[in-house]
């Protein structure tokens, strides 16, 4: 039982030992992924498929990492709702 408590009290003791800030899987958008992407996004001919694939993430990241920005709509999804 000696062992058991040692274990935990040693487990706790480095815990609180660690420097880090946050703990966890670090974000997969950066601050400077972030502004790249919105700089990306002022270009024409630029779509949220390709600075995904540009960027390495997933669309629905980008989405989460610019709340400002709404998916836009197909024509044929855009139609259907109008009706």
């Amino acid at each position: 039982m000696a062992l058991r408590r040692a274990e935990h009290e040693g487990t706790n003791l480095g815990a609180d030992a660690l420097p880090l800030d946050r703990l966890g899987r670090p974000p997969a958008m950066t601050p400077e992924k972030v502004a790249y992407a919105l700089q990306l996004l002022a270009e024409p001919n630029r779509t949220m498929t390709s600075i995904a694939k540009l960027l390495g993430v997933s669309r629905s990241t980008l989405y989460n990492a610019l709340p400002g920005l709404v998916p836009a709509q197909r024509d044929d999804q855009a139609a259907l709702q109008d009706r």
